[in-house]
């Protein structure tokens, strides 16, 4: 069924010059923006740099933080060793070395922790000593020999 008027030639002839047009782009490459592409290791890599950028920076921030906090520490027990007396001095230290022992938890500090800790059971002990005084060494008795 075609026309006298020709369109149906014309259309025929369009198609196959898109189906030629067609050919060609996927012979030139201009599909390959469809293809899917190699993943971009240069941005994964950039941003592993960074986070491990900003890791650093925080652990650096926790060090600064105990720090400040033991310098603080350190300048309130002067003050207290200035205006107390020894019992005094005693629970200021005990209350710092906890707090302290505290902080570097919560700071996530273990190796801090652990130090801080020795002193604590090092300070407890001698507080112990102090406080009980020297007791004389217990002997048993020497059972009669009969």
């Amino acid at each position: 069924m075609s026309r006298v008027d020709g369109t149906s030639s014309s259309r025929t002839e369009k198609s196959g010059r898109s189906i030629t047009r067609a050919k060609n782009e996927l012979e030139s490459g201009d599909l390959e923006a469809f293809n899917p592409s190699p993943p971009n290791h240069k941005i994964d890599d950039k941003a592993a740099q960074l986070e491990e950028e900003i890791q650093a920076i925080k652990v650096e921030a926790k060090r600064v933080y105990f720090v400040l906090s033991f310098i603080a520490t350190a300048f309130f027990l002067l003050f207290v060793a200035s205006v107390g007396n020894r019992a005094v001095i005693a629970i200021a230290i005990a209350a710092s070395l906890i707090l302290l022992i505290g902080i570097a938890k919560w700071l996530e500090f273990p190796w801090v922790v652990l130090n801080l800790e020795r002193w604590h059971d090092m300070f407890f002990k001698a507080c112990e000593r102090w406080i009980g005084g020297k007791k004389p060494p217990t002997t048993e008795p020497v059972p009669d020999q009969e």
